[in-house]
């Protein structure tokens, strides 16, 4: 696909973000005009509840140095968000030429700690050892090759660590 692709990444609960890393994948030469290529660059969008759409992250675009380069990372001020988009400038001067693959994205940042709910009931209330993350991915592409599928694993710690990452299987 000529344009833009882009990778969505969403939680159920809040989540704080200021990094996010990309990993892309190549199965053809450039001038084959075919196949998965990296991107010309790619920015970082969050979901914005308040106006119901998707706005920029400022600062958080990815511009490589070189077509070669398949990793790249942005940091930016902290962001609270239920969702995130990856949205990709793909290479190609017509359609099917020149999609992105993506192979592994990892988001960095906090779960926003939510206030405990009341327990319902006479039961007493369970406790846990700390929050309980979960979240869905969803992608979009056109293209004989588009975005790579994606699966789901999520680690959470104390401040500023890996709260999410997907990658291919």
């Amino acid at each position: 696909m000529v344009g833009e692709q882009w990778l969505e990444l969403t939680w159920d609960a809040p989540m704080s973000i200021d990094r996010v890393s990309a990993l892309v994948v190549r199965d053809a030469a450039d001038d084959e005009a075919r196949g998965l290529i990296p991107p010309r660059g790619w920015r970082v969008e969050r979901w914005d509840a308040a106006t119901d759409g998707w706005v920029a992250v400022d600062g958080a675009v990815f511009t490589p140095s070189s077509r070669e380069l398949l990793t790249g990372e942005v940091s930016f001020d902290r962001v609270q968000t239920l969702a995130i988009r990856l949205v990709f400038a793909a290479w190609g001067d017509e359609d099917y030429t020149g999609s992105t693959g993506e192979a592994d994205v990892a988001v960095f940042g906090v779960a926003v700690p939510v206030e405990p709910q009341p327990p319902v009931g006479p039961q007493a209330p369970t406790l846990s050892s700390g929050p309980v993350v979960t979240g869905s991915a969803t992608g979009t592409a056109t293209g004989t090759a588009g975005l790579a599928a994606i699966a789901l694993l999520m680690a959470l710690a104390g401040g500023g660590v890996l709260i999410d990452r997907r990658r291919t299987v």
